[in-house]
């Protein structure tokens, strides 16, 4: 068996501010393009990133719910302890895909590995029963045009939105435009949400979508553009400055100062940060930690 540490490395000593924002934020994807890991190096990687010193910003484990029993083949070799928590997508035969889920967990429980997050498919939600919000917590992908109303519904309904930031092809990246504009209905309509897809890198910046050397460039939105800009629509700002903050490009306009982060014309304080991530802007995944990582790093974040 692969006896993963009880404990890791000592966190990682960063400003209060940074790790507010970052704390869960990113849910690893590995097994999804562009990395497209097999189950094995995806929950090899995972585990290592469990231990590792910059484990306070790692979230859930997203597996397909088809394939939870491939993973509970592997996780026979790891010691999970109560660290692995698991958000699976649920595709459009959703009720097969939540009696896996529910099989998985029933067998998993007492080792500490447990399914607490659903995602759905656009065309999966009318497949589910109504009260699965009251087993786990939903996020249903959705359009960034999506109005207000149509997030009230869902939020009622204690759905949250998951809205798709990038993808393989630059036709898959919504424009900042739109971007903000779900932000601002989001925050109208009381809408916690999620992001998947395409936010790698902490800033907006021209990038290949894919690891192939052949690979289309784009200008991809970045993680920090977007849950900053979400903590300044949390407070009510127009599209038009949400969208600026989406806009910027330079490390020059990150900078800490004491009990706050400023980002450009910005400032947003560890409480107002704090309160964002708890109740509006949860998490992203990204089929690497390693890289947004090591970004952060080079911008001088952590």
């Amino acid at each position: 068996m692969t006896k993963a540490a009880s404990s890791g490395p000592s966190l990682r000593s960063v400003d209060a501010a940074i790790r507010v924002l970052l704390e869960g934020l990113i849910d690893y994807a590995g097994l999804f393009p562009p990395a497209g890991l097999a189950m094995g190096e995806c929950v090899r990687k995972h585990a290592s990133n469990i231990h590792g010193q910059d484990r306070w910003m790692l979230g859930r484990l997203i597996v397909p719910a088809r394939q939870l029993g491939e993973l509970e083949a592997i996780l026979v070799d790891y010691e999970t302890r109560d660290n692995w928590r698991l958000s699976a997508l649920v595709g459009t035969d959703a009720i097969p895909d939540l009696q896996e889920i529910d099989r998985f967990n029933k067998r998993q429980a007492r080792n500490g590995v447990v399914v607490d997050t659903i995602e759905l498919a656009p065309q999966s939600l009318e497949r589910v029963p109504p009260s699965i919000s009251q087993s786990f917590q939903v996020y249903l992908e959705v359009p960034g045009s999506i109005p207000s109303h149509d997030l009230e519904r869902m939020q009622r309904t204690g759905i949250r939105a998951k809205i798709r930031t990038g993808g393989l092809v630059p036709e898959a990246i919504p424009s900042t435009q739109m971007l903000a504009r779900f932000l601002e209905n989001c925050n109208a309509a009381g809408m916690a949400f999620k992001a998947t897809a395409g936010l790698h890198h902490p800033l907006r910046s021209l990038r290949p979508l894919t690891y192939e050397v052949t690979a289309p460039v784009a200008r991809m939105h970045g993680f920090l553009n977007v849950f900053l800009a979400a903590v300044v629509a949390a407070r009510g700002a127009s599209a038009e400055e949400i969208q600026e903050l989406l806009e910027f490009e330079s490390g020059a306009d990150v900078r800490l100062a004491p009990g706050e982060l400023r980002f450009g014309k910005a400032r947003a304080s560890v409480e107002t940060i704090r309160s964002s991530r708890r109740l509006f802007a949860i998490s992203f995944g990204s089929c690497s930690f390693d890289e947004p990582v090591a970004d952060l790093e080079g911008l001088g974040l952590l």
